[in-house]
């Protein structure tokens, strides 16, 4: 079973903020090639959203809040490990976001940012 939460960058320890970079690294840098800094200095201020299973991160995900990079929330930064995609985890996350911000900013617009299209299905 997947343990989720949202954290604040000041609230990451530093061992989950290790782990949620080498999860990101892990898979945008190596594994789909991408060329660009994935700390690109919006971690800060940004809501991380964990997810957790057996003590391990399998899945993670950023929310920046209105306001903060845009006038509209911004959704950015899903990834799940490999070997546990394709179980549902992708859409969970975005939903588990948008109703965050249904919650704490009701009725704000809302900006999905995808690097690069050829990200596998999290789904």
């Amino acid at each position: 079973m997947v343990v989720w939460q949202f954290l604040s960058f000041s609230e990451l320890s530093t061992d989950q903020l290790y782990e949620l970079l080498q999860l990101r690294s892990a898979v945008f840098i190596v594994e789909l090639h991408n060329r660009y800094l994935d700390p690109d200095g919006w971690d800060q201020r940004a809501l991380h959203l964990l997810g957790h299973e057996d003590g391990r991160l399998i899945a993670y995900s950023r929310l920046l809040l209105p306001g903060v990079k845009r006038e509209e929330a911004v959704l950015s930064r899903l990834v799940v490990a490999d070997g546990h995609r394709q179980r549902g985890l992708g859409s969970l996350m975005i939903e588990k976001r948008l109703a965050y911000l249904r919650e704490h900013h009701a009725g704000c617009a809302v900006f999905t940012q995808a690097r690069d299209l050829r990200v596998p299905s999290y789904e």
